[in-house]
């Protein structure tokens, strides 16, 4: 079969399309690799106007971000500063054995019964009145 195959010549003539019907089918072919390069290029436009504006999002995003960044960064500092400040002041709070112990001592002494100046001077008063 084979032998057949490449037995079989072919003349030069037959091998070859008539000159129209190559140009014809070269015009085609050029239509068509013209085409492709025309969708190729505006796919390409279409990409990179997108990778632009994806970028432009990324860039406004990247800015939020930073700015949010930085405010909680500046409430941190804000927070540990009160923080410290707090830590100072619980070493000068009483603890609650000495406010137990002051607690006892005004059970004992019972301030709300002690005598007031203007209580005095009444008392004062109406002892002259009397005597």
């Amino acid at each position: 079969m084979e032998e057949q195959l490449f037995s079989q010549k072919q003349s030069p003539a037959q091998a070859m399309p008539a000159p129209g019907v190559q140009l014809t089918g070269i015009a085609t072919r050029l239509k068509l690799a013209e085409e492709r390069y025309a969708n190729l290029s505006k796919r390409n436009h279409i990409t990179e106007e997108s990778l632009l504006s994806f970028e432009r999002e990324m860039k406004s995003e990247l800015r939020v971000l930073t700015r949010q960044v930085v405010d909680l960064r500046k409430r941190i500092t804000e927070m540990d500063a009160k923080l410290d400040a707090m830590a100072g002041e619980v070493g000068s709070v009483v603890q609650k054995h000495e406010f137990i112990t002051v607690a006892r001592y005004l059970d004992l002494w019972q301030p709300m019964q002690f005598l007031t100046r203007e209580e005095a001077k009444r008392l004062i008063d109406d002892a002259r009145r009397d005597s």
